[in-house]
């Protein structure tokens, strides 16, 4: 979310934000003001991605470790303020561009040709402030449910569509998901445990 947005019109974004993580959806940063932190003065930098980063989390109420740069623009400057605000940097590899065309079936087009010949994880951009991403999602949801009975007929694997924990999870490294799901186990068994032997 870009702060500024997140910031205004509280009486809007709160229920939206509610439930966008009641649904298990992940809140990033997206800067206050979106601006292009590689054209910028390192300072003007550093308070647009702090003061953008406190307006979501004051909005969301909850904190945020993700960020994604306006524009895509990466660069060094960049790379050191994400690193010393412990913010991950989440790309995306598939933009249709309706923010700049407004065309739903031209995004609808791209999006499903890009999944139907996609072969690993792909990352959607799209800009729900946008009429036509609004129209286009449905269209893009409806046909991933026909691939997927397409594929199962063709015993070819499905169109997964992963949200961000489950991303998260799997760039773990490998062994830790099964040792936290042992130690919160263990943690969720105590009580019951303690119980037990209790007179």
């Amino acid at each position: 979310m870009v702060g500024e947005m997140a910031g205004s019109r509280s009486a809007k974004v709160a229920p939206l934000l509610r439930r966008i993580l009641r649904d298990g959806h992940v809140i990033a940063t997206h800067t206050m003001k979106h601006k292009d932190l590689c054209r910028v003065t390192e300072a003007v930098a550093r308070a647009d991605l702090e003061d953008g980063k406190a307006a979501v989390e004051q909005a969301a109420g909850v904190p945020t470790a993700w960020f994604r740069a306006p524009f895509g623009s990466r660069c060094d400057q960049l790379e050191r303020l994400l690193a010393e605000h412990a913010l991950q940097h989440f790309h995306w590899d598939l933009d249709p561009q309706e923010w700049k065309h407004n065309d739903a079936a031209k995004a609808v087009r791209y999006v499903t040709g890009a999944l139907g010949r996609a072969s690993g994880r792909n990352v959607l951009l799209m800009h729900d402030i946008k009429p036509a991403t609004v129209r286009a999602l449905p269209q893009i949801l409806a046909w991933i449910d026909a691939e997927n009975v397409r594929r199962a007929q063709s015993h070819k694997p499905p169109i997964r569509i992963v949200q961000a924990p489950a991303l998260a999870v799997e760039q773990l490294p490998a062994g830790l998901v099964a040792w936290l799901g042992d130690a919160t186990a263990g943690v969720r068994a105590l009580p019951a445990a303690i119980a037990r032997v209790l007179p």
